[in-house]
């Protein structure tokens, strides 16, 4: 083997080799408060549809879209359930909050969530494009903006945030 073959050979298994390393790196890692919390919420009759984290200093935050039968927002507080879940639904939705016209969300209601964490709950707005981590069909999608369906955005914080 020549020089440059052996050299474009090496070339070519270090960076493979960085890649798998990169695609590994979030393998094993220790799942935050929020992850940890946000797992032991449910929605019953709700099935997950995309999965969101972030972390700042001293907070994390975890969002998980669920998707299933048309219900009531008061409903709603009925059928979210997990160890130290608590919900209050608003009266009406967002209070003292602007709902921007680009808002695929309307915030509904706030709570307790596992591990003393705080929890919100949103809606999804009819006719506003889906967030690009939510893992809907375009079916489901449809459906919900005919009201067949119903959305909902469950926010777990923890930390000073």
């Amino acid at each position: 083997m020549g020089l440059r073959r052996w050299t474009a050979t090496m070339a070519v298994s270090i960076v493979v080799t960085g890649v798998a390393g990169c695609s590994l790196a979030g393998v094993g890692a220790t799942p935050t408060a929020a992850e940890k919390s946000i797992a032991r919420i449910r929605i019953f009759g709700y099935q997950k549809a995309g999965e969101s984290d972030d972390a700042g200093p001293g907070t994390t935050t975890s969002s998980v879209v669920y998707v299933g039968p048309s219900v009531s927002d008061g409903r709603l507080a009925q059928i979210t359930n997990g160890r130290g879940v608590s919900l209050n639904i608003f009266s009406r939705p967002s209070p003292n909050v602007a709902v921007l016209p680009s808002d695929n969300t309307i915030w509904i209601g706030r709570g307790r969530a596992p591990m003393n964490c705080g929890l919100l709950m949103y809606r999804y707005r009819n006719g506003k494009p889906p967030s690009k981590w939510w893992d809907l069909t375009r079916h489901e999608l449809a459906q919900a903006r005919m009201r067949k369906i119903s959305i909902f955005e469950v926010t777990v914080v923890c930390g000073k945030g």
